[in-house]
């Protein structure tokens, strides 16, 4: 294995190496894997940096770029300035979803088989074709090994619980500007084929009506930040939901295992329905011992066992769901979510840790 490793991240906030740091990391959901993927290596006295130090020592000299395995998470300017460079593209991974992170899934294509692995969302791996290097499934990173909450008594616990910031996807508008970037830009998304498709496929709304039905019932409570905003949902929304906001008055998540824990069920709903696109929210149900009202990924139970959530998309409305909700007895919510438990305890599951994940990168980084 090269000597090196570069972590190439879009986020600013991780650069000069503070990904790295696990106090600071735990600030952010996921990023942990890094902190345990640098103690790996330091045990093989492996370096590890971000990519700004990483072009520091190669500009400077002192590195050479074939010493370098680099590690890209989606269309890191960096990172292609560092393949260019003469560094080696060695794993390319992205978390986000194609509603979002629509630039990248339609540069796929092209970026792709420059990796010798690729860690995507199974549905991005119908975007490129190559008989180079290995695609493997995404799985997201969310606890430590050994990790264990006491399950708190069903009948003390509130209703439904949602965790969320308020976000929403926006449609294009033709920029009132004259500076070509901007209206390039805009022709790139307007024109975007994975976008098309993430907006036919996208399950916010979904969401926003899951609130609006639970809270017309008196059983949800909502964590999230600038839901006080609600500019950026679509007109139609903002009328609904004002009211609704207004009197469930969501407050910001410290801690959200600890929040979610004192109820009995809680929405997780993807961002878009998309194969194998499943965060951290279905996981996080399952450190807490709680209930996932899941909606998402069409392929999800090929990734996670049907027995350990409520699957959403099962259910013909709101109403019918509800009611099943209801008929579910302290010994079968017992079982579900001891099921989750022994799942977060399973070698199927150890990608989701952060240890797991992070002994799967290094042996990727290892292969020669």
């Amino acid at each position: 294995m090269n000597k090196r490793i570069v972590l190439c991240t879009g986020a600013e906030i991780f650069l000069q190496n503070r990904i790295f740091d696990p106090e600071w990391a735990a600030k952010f959901p996921g990023a942990e894997t890094m902190s345990e993927l640098a103690k790996l290596a330091k045990k093989e006295n492996t370096d590890i940096v971000t990519s700004d130090i990483a072009l520091s020592h190669i500009n400077k000299g002192d590195w050479q770029p074939n010493e370098v395995n680099l590690i890209m998470e989606a269309d890191n300017p960096q990172g292609f300035e560092l393949m260019k460079l003469g560094c080696k593209p060695k794993i390319l991974q992205c978390f986000e979803s194609p509603i979002f992170a629509w630039p990248f899934y339609d540069k796929l294509d092209q970026l792709a088989p420059k990796f010798e692995h690729r860690i995507l969302f199974r549905g991005a791996f119908e975007k490129f074709h190559t008989d180079y290097g290995q695609n493997h499934p995404a799985r997201f990173p969310i606890f430590h090994k050994g990790t264990k909450f006491a399950i708190k008594p069903w009948n003390e616990r509130k209703d439904v619980v949602l965790v969320a910031a308020n976000k929403h996807w926006k449609k294009s508008s033709f920029p009132l500007s004259f500076k070509p970037e901007k209206y390039l830009k805009w022709w790139r998304k307007l024109n975007s084929p994975t976008l098309k498709d993430a907006i036919h496929d996208e399950l916010q709304g979904k969401r926003l009506e899951a609130i609006e039905f639970f809270a017309a019932q008196n059983k949800i409570d909502i964590f999230g930040r600038e839901w006080q905003n609600l500019s950026k949902l679509p007109s139609q929304w903002q009328k609904r939901l004002a009211p609704v906001i207004s009197r469930l008055d969501p407050q910001p998540c410290e801690d959200k295992i600890e929040t979610i824990s004192n109820y009995k069920f809680a929405v997780c709903f993807e961002n878009v329905a998309y194969p194998g696109y499943i965060t951290e929210k279905i996981i996080d149900c399952l450190v807490a011992g709680i209930i996932p009202l899941y909606l998402g990924a069409p392929d999800v139970a090929d990734f996670i066992p049907q027995d350990i959530f409520i699957n959403v998309k099962n259910f013909d409305n709101f109403q019918q769901l509800n009611k099943y909700m209801e008929s579910i007895t302290e010994k079968t919510a017992m079982k579900i979510i001891n099921s989750g438990r022994a799942f977060l305890m399973s070698p199927a599951a150890q990608f989701h840790s952060f240890e797991g994940f992070a002994e799967f990168l290094f042996e990727l980084l290892k292969k020669d």
